[in-house]
């Protein structure tokens, strides 16, 4: 049997858990277009769905997380490497077709058909371990991470010794009888009444090949209490003389019974034997697919010039987040696409930084002021991270979490009826309920369908009981009513007895210039800096700036007309 390994982790018994629905900040953080270049060229239609159960899954083990960054980096410096592997792992591809089709037609099958079929699999599930094997010992000097030295031990304790070119001649041996006519002698032991008591297999031979397959102490033992029953219990010793009879005593009309349960009891070894190695490799091929998407995730970022870093894990019970030049990687990709081939030079980085008990983040400023690309940077960097891949920032300190919640703005539902309030509160309501003192919340825009003084008194309600639960939460608002009240709410919390995040305000910067475009050089217009940093809120969002960049006020209308 060969011995588990797996490149995600530590623990080879702990298996990825395979995601069937995307969570929501898959589309909220637009992780669609990192998914996008993750699995650019991929042959395999699981590539995404293991890509997104590994973000999902938000690893908390900083030593799994450390074991990831490790293999990754191997990869990274020898990515030829990765593709000589990934193309071992794909010659499993026509044998698990096969094996879906065998299962399908299984109860309509022969014995012979069943004992052919799987000696094939196994010859073939054998050969993908060996060009395992053989990849890895072409490049034994080239990779230093513990997981694929892990896996190369696997592999060539499993391939490389004498017990796999034994089982390979059997195979072989096997394989020779399935092609033709089938004959198995017998030791049997047969009653009074010719009835079959206890049968030893001696040889399986094939027109005259004969082989010396089986030893003479492997055997298949019958207990019959009327006629035969079951043939059964292969791979026992047996002890006592048996009188050798000729399989000529048994009579005719059983001669198939006893082909077919000697032939089912083999085919039941080599399918104990396909499971193990099966599984062994299909863990390892899914694993390859999250690790060949993040090459080229990491290359992309090389191509377009963008910063990445290593982000070091801090104990999770701190609740870090600290990053230094963070941007919007889904933002950089998209400007890729629009023709810039060097993003950074279009994107405003800033730094975050929570620590403390300061862990809530009121985020307000104009509109268009880089609010919401702020959050989504934070939430990418965290979901990177966790998956062992290089952030997008020059620094970053980060805890795990054991959850993100996003809540941005969404479609109303058709079919709801509680309207656009109600479901956003459902959706609150979700958050406060599951979330931890572990967890990272990010929330745009709530509360817009109502007035801004109720949706002040909501959202207070909400940003205290985050605050008593403990966990990290950017709020992006233009309710200024919430804001202002900030010192208020700490005081409110400190004041419950109990220990409690504070809420501290951030604001989206701009500059004051004039517009050159008018005639009237007193017009005063903000320019948006995309800088968040701690300060007071401003009492405005400035939308009419929005207004007269889509020349949409009364005056571009005046003017029209004129």
């Amino acid at each position: 049997m060969v011995s588990k390994v797996s490149l995600l982790y530590r623990n080879a018994c702990k298996k990825l858990k395979i995601e069937g629905e995307n969570p929501d900040f898959i589309k909220d953080l637009q992780l669609d277009e990192i998914l996008k270049i993750m699995t650019s060229g991929s042959t395999s239609i699981n590539a995404e769905r293991v890509i997104v159960s590994v973000f999902s899954e938000l690893c908390q083990d900083a030593e799994d997380i450390s074991y990831r960054y490790e293999v990754l980096q191997d990869f990274i410096e020898q990515p030829q490497m990765l593709f000589d592997l990934k193309a071992a792992f794909d010659m499993m591809m026509p044998i698990e077709r096969e094996r879906q089709l065998s299962n399908r037609r299984r109860a309509d099958v022969t014995a012979e058909y069943r004992l052919g079929y799987g000696v094939n699999t196994l010859l073939g599930y054998s050969s993908v371990c060996k060009k395992v094997g053989e990849v890895l010992k072409g490049y034994r000097n080239k990779y230093s991470s513990r997981g694929l030295n892990l896996l190369y031990e696997a592999v060539l304790s499993y391939v490389d010794n004498d017990n796999f070119y034994k089982l390979e001649k059997i195979l072989l041996d096997l394989k020779k009888c399935t092609q033709g006519y089938i004959r198995i002698k017998l030791n049997a032991k047969l009653d009074s009444c010719f009835k079959l008591k206890d049968a030893v297999i001696l040889d399986i031979d094939n027109n005259g090949y004969v082989s010396k397959i089986l030893e003479r102490d492997e055997y298949i033992k019958a207990r019959l209490s009327k006629g035969f029953k079951s043939l059964k219990n292969i791979g026992r010793k047996i002890q006592g003389n048996y009188v050798l009879k000729n399989i000529d005593y048994i009579l005719e009309e059983n001669a198939n019974e006893i082909k077919d349960k000697t032939l089912n009891g083999i085919v039941q070894i080599l399918e104990t034997m396909i499971a193990n190695i099966s599984s062994f490799l299909r863990n390892l091929s899914d694993e390859m697919l999250f690790y060949e998407g993040a090459l080229k995730l990491v290359q992309t970022m090389k191509k377009l010039g963008l910063v990445t870093s290593r982000a070091d894990m801090a104990p999770i019970d701190e609740r870090t987040f600290i990053a230094e030049d963070l941007y919007d990687l889904s933002f950089a990709f998209y400007l890729s696409e629009k023709g810039y081939m060097n993003p950074l030079e279009k994107i405003v980085t800033n730094d975050v930084y929570i620590k403390g008990d300061e862990r809530i983040q009121i985020i307000t400023g104009p509109n268009q002021g880089g609010k919401t690309t702020y959050i989504r940077a934070m939430g990418i960097l965290q979901i990177l991270a966790q998956a062992g891949i290089p952030v997008p920032a020059m620094k970053a300190v980060i805890s795990p979490v054991d959850m993100i919640f996003t809540h941005f703005p969404a479609d109303e539902k058709p079919e709801s009826n509680e309207g656009r309030l109600g479901e956003e509160l459902l959706r609150m309501r979700t958050i406060i309920e599951d979330a931890t003192e572990h967890s990272l919340v990010l929330i745009n825009e709530a509360f817009a369908s109502t007035n801004s003084k109720e949706g002040s008194m909501i959202a207070q309600d909400i940003l205290a009981a985050i605050a008593i639960i403990g966990s990290r939460c950017s709020f992006v608002t233009h309710l200024y009513e919430l804001a202002h009240r900030v010192s208020s709410i700490n005081n409110d919390l400190g004041n419950l007895g109990v220990k409690c995040s504070r809420l501290i305000n951030m604001v989206a910067q701009y500059e004051k210039s004039k517009d050159v475009r008018e005639e009237d050089s007193d017009v005063e217009v903000r320019k948006r800096t995309y800088k968040i940093i701690p300060g007071v809120p401003s009492k405005s969002s400035f939308a009419a700036d929005i207004a007269a960049q889509f020349k949409i006020r009364y005056a571009d209308f005046i003017q029209k007309l004129e």
